[in-house]
């Protein structure tokens, strides 16, 4: 899981941390793209919903084909025009005296009008830092607000486009792992349980060994990717380990609204 965890020292969402790392906000920064779909209008004149018609059964069978679903999950959002997009990231060990803050982040997207909103809470307790980063079309800003109590602005450096979820890493690892498959009130649910079910370079961290592994999935009929959630355990190679969780969900899949913060006006004086 290249796009989660990655290396020794890593700097995201303007935050440095070492030791254990953690890189959630890479997998939202994409590489551009752009979409001129409007929303889905529903059968019953509803807008929203993840839009289009079933994939066909054979599509959800394992092994699956992650091409597939990636194409569908990608076809749903750029047709329903906007959505939103929330994770959840928590470590845990034994072995160490200090981890990397856990994490907490929320993109709103609207892919018609070129809007983007990212908000991330990064540490626990009282010792945290929040940071929004907005972007309309080619301008972008960034509002940090640092445990000091200090509030500064900058330009993000970071793409902020919405490629990597449409994209997600999730989608595109299931290809490499063993997948059970049922069917659910919600669509079709896949699980993983053991690092058996794990191709080599899967979920990779580098030189650290997975030793544990667990995969929720939940893809709708028409492809959606809707939620995700996974618990992997590292062991380090002096011994040392660490468990990462994640928890992801699309939700408000043609009915987010996307709104420029009130801050903007002084983001801009700040950073000319």
């Amino acid at each position: 899981m290249a796009a989660v965890v990655a290396g020794l020292v890593v700097a995201a969402g303007g935050v440095a941390a070492s030791g254990i790392v953690s890189q959630p906000l890479d997998h939202l920064m994409g590489s551009g793209g752009e979409t001129d779909s409007g929303p889905i209008v529903g059968p019953d004149g509803t807008v929203g919903g993840d839009g289009g018609g079933d994939l066909p059964a054979e599509a959800f069978t394992p092994p699956v084909d992650q091409d597939v679903l990636l194409d569908a999950h990608a076809g749903r959002l750029d047709a329903a025009g906007s959505f939103t997009f929330e994770e959840r990231y928590t470590f845990a060990s034994d072995d160490f005296d200090a981890l990397p803050a856990n994490r907490t982040t929320t993109v709103t997207h609207d892919l018609d009008g070129d809007q983007v909103v990212v908000e991330s809470v990064v540490g626990s307790g009282t010792a945290t830092e929040r940071y929004v980063a907005y972007r309309n079309g080619k301008e972008k800003y960034e509002r940090r607000e640092l445990q000091t109590g200090e509030t500064e602005y900058a330009t993000p450096e970071r793409d902020l486009a919405p490629d990597a979820l449409l994209e997600p890493f999730v989608l595109q690892e299931f290809g490499n792992v063993t997948l059970d498959h049922r069917e659910g009130e919600t669509g079709h649910v896949y699980t993983a349980t053991g690092v058996d079910t794990l191709s080599d370079g899967a979920f990779s961290s580098g030189t650290q060994e997975i030793v544990g592994f667990e995969l929720t999935a939940t893809v709708t009929n028409r492809g959606l990717l809707r939620s995700y959630s996974f618990t992997i355990e590292y062991q380090q190679e002096d011994g040392r380990a660490y468990t990462l969780s994640g928890h992801a969900e699309f939700t408000a899949v043609g009915t987010t609204d996307v709104r420029a913060p009130t801050w903007l006006s002084e983001a801009r004086e700040s950073t000319t």
